[in-house]
């Protein structure tokens, strides 16, 4: 694709649009699932690959293409793969039968597909995942994040952190008086009691106890909490992004989960520390797919900008509640009792984030998706160098 023709495509992809282009070699189903989506959609069919080649040539609108995996002349995942190739901003849907998932779940893998559904396809599905793809392709043509940053002090590094190690406090003191009652039930019990509900009750909270020691020691160890800061607040980003998905393939396998990244920029520098950005990562998408059920999808997108470059994570599981993303996007501070007391009801995990956030002076922003799901957003600034040098 000629330079000329990338950069109007991409400028289209600043106004949020509803271009669907269905691919598929059957027409009764082309024509169904056009007459179920038309109302929230621009449908376009092609019953074709080279057929939906052709159609991409001349219009430039199209946001989402859904192809068949089985079709003659070329397949979906040949297709799907040229469009990554020739319109990387598309977003790649690929409809499957139950002897084609493996196939698609490794092209998911390998970058070609971006979400595959099982056919026969429902149209309320589909529906809801084209929402979120649109959802998706705003951040990538626009990466917008609500949260917004807040220049910090010294001071305000010290609060953030005493309110972080409060919550951490207040979340080892449940499961820990929770062990002692069920250690005093044991030894207070008669020879009736059967111990195995409160052993498993033990064994439980002491497996989410390590786990808060271990994030502890790892918050701990943080650059920004030593007293003398000698490492470099720079880091290439996209690199830590790729890694940090393809160190979670193995989780989202077992969760039955697909896991996929868009990322259409191989280097990045960002004004972050490169450990903590790790984390905070590993912490959105692990709890991406801890909260997302069996054949769900969880995906991790990235935009450059010539002063911020932005990271998406975004799931189809459970969703949070709006009081939970409020208290998530509220800064996090000491009260004059020495309480964190806006970490009530949020979770670890986003306390975390939210805290890694704030000493980075980065942006950070949680809510919940339409139709079901949970998106977080954080964006680290760039240096002035790379804004100068690399229009992003």
């Amino acid at each position: 694709m000629s330079w000329k023709k990338s950069f109007l495509r991409r400028n289209m992809m600043s106004q949020q649009r509803s271009k669907v282009l269905l691919v598929d070699d059957e027409p009764r189903l082309l024509s169904a699932l056009r007459r179920r989506l038309a109302s929230d959609f621009d449908i376009l069919t092609a019953e074709s690959g080279p057929l939906a080649l052709d159609i991409l040539a001349t219009d430039e609108e199209v946001g989402i293409v859904v192809a068949d995996m089985q079709m003659p002349e070329m397949n979906g995942i040949e297709l799907l793969t040229r469009l990554r190739e020739e319109y990387p901003q598309i977003r790649r849907i690929m409809l499957t039968g139950n002897s084609d998932q493996e196939t698609a779940i490794a092209a998911i893998n390998e970058g070609a597909v971006m979400r595959f559904l099982r056919k026969p396809c429902d149209a309320d599905e589909l529906r809801k995942i084209l929402n979120q793809g649109f959802e998706e392709l705003k951040f990538m043509s626009q990466g917008s994040i609500e949260g917004q940053k807040e220049d910090t002090t010294e001071a305000d590094h010290a609060s953030t952190r005493r309110a972080f190690i409060n919550l951490l406090n207040a979340e080892l003191s449940t499961p820990v008086s929770d062990l002692v009652r069920a250690v005093t039930e044991l030894s207070d019990a008669d020879d009736a009691f059967d111990p195995l509900s409160t052993l498993t009750r033990v064994r439980d909270r002491g497996e989410y106890m390590l786990m808060l020691v271990g994030r502890l020691i790892e918050f701990a160890r943080l650059p920004h909490l030593s007293e003398k800061d000698d490492t470099s607040p720079h880091c290439e980003i996209v690199s830590i992004v790729a890694d940090e998905v393809e160190q979670l393939r193995g989780l989202a396998n077992e969760k039955k989960v697909t896991l996929s990244l868009d990322a259409r920029r191989r280097k990045a520098a960002a004004l972050a520390k490169g450990q903590e950005v790790r984390l905070a990562l590993r912490e959105l998408i692990e709890n991406a797919i801890k909260f997302s059920h069996r054949g769900e999808h969880v995906s991790v997108l990235l935009h450059v900008e010539q002063d911020e470059v932005r990271i998406m994570v975004a799931d189809s599981g459970r969703g949070l509640t709006e009081s939970v993303a409020h208290v998530a996007n509220s800064p996090l501070y000491v009260d004059k009792d020495g309480h964190a007391k806006l970490h009530e009801g949020m979770g670890f995990g986003l306390a975390l984030v939210s805290t890694i956030a704030k000493l980075n002076h980065a942006k950070f922003h949680i809510a919940p998706r339409e139709g079901g799901g949970t998106s977080a957003a954080i964006g680290f600034r760039r240096p002035v160098t790379t804004q100068a040098t690399n229009l992003g």
